[in-house]
């Protein structure tokens, strides 16, 4: 039961000092990544028509 207790007790010493994986979202935003392109959007030729490229974006 001891052994029990000083085990789960160095577990958590153990994760104590070491950096926090999570992040504080609405304060701090993530990187953006460098081969990121941004969001979906279904582009159109200057007269209109739809620039398909079987994305299937437009049926969504």
């Amino acid at each position: 039961m001891i052994g029990d207790l000083v085990k789960g007790l160095a577990t958590t010493v153990r994760y104590m000092f070491r950096k926090p994986i999570t992040v504080q979202y609405p304060d701090v935003k993530r990187p953006v990544r460098e081969r990121f392109k941004g969001r979906h959007e279904l582009k159109r030729f200057e007269n209109g028509m739809e620039r398909c490229i079987g994305c299937s974006l437009c049926s969504a």
